[in-house]
């Protein structure tokens, strides 16, 4: 119908059509459990004390982020990401999010995945 709006359906991925928070599951996946938490705890004392610089949380995801990725090779990690997504729709995607994502695409809408996530680890 001419004149009418597009439809937008904005969904967060993380919590939303995830049922749980993947950015740490993936840093996991990329670099196992100590390297992660080490990366963790020496990001944590660094973005604390450089807190003015910018707001706490993203400044601790990126400095963790940087930590763990670098010297890393990337198509392996895009491989992994490939993997960890695969996993995600296996077993901690929301039924009933997926199906009110696929009622916005059955009546054409454009759905949009809005996340904090990596988007290597919510390709899905």
């Amino acid at each position: 119908m001419e004149g009418e709006q597009p439809v937008v359906a904005a969904f967060d991925f993380d919590g939303t059509l995830s049922t749980r928070d993947n950015v740490v599951p993936f840093l996991r996946c990329v670099a196992g459990f100590r390297t992660t938490i080490g990366a963790i705890g020496a990001s944590a004392l660094h973005v604390v004390t450089n807190a003015r610089v910018q707001p706490l949380r993203d400044g601790l995801k990126t400095d963790v982020v940087r930590r763990v990725f670098t010297g890393r090779d990337a198509g392996l990690i895009d491989d992994l990401a490939d993997e960890f997504a695969a996993d995600i729709v296996r077993r901690h995607l929301r039924a009933d999010a997926v199906a009110r994502v696929q009622w916005h695409r059955e009546q054409g809408h454009q759905v949009v995945i809005v996340s904090a996530s990596l988007s290597n680890a919510a390709r899905i």
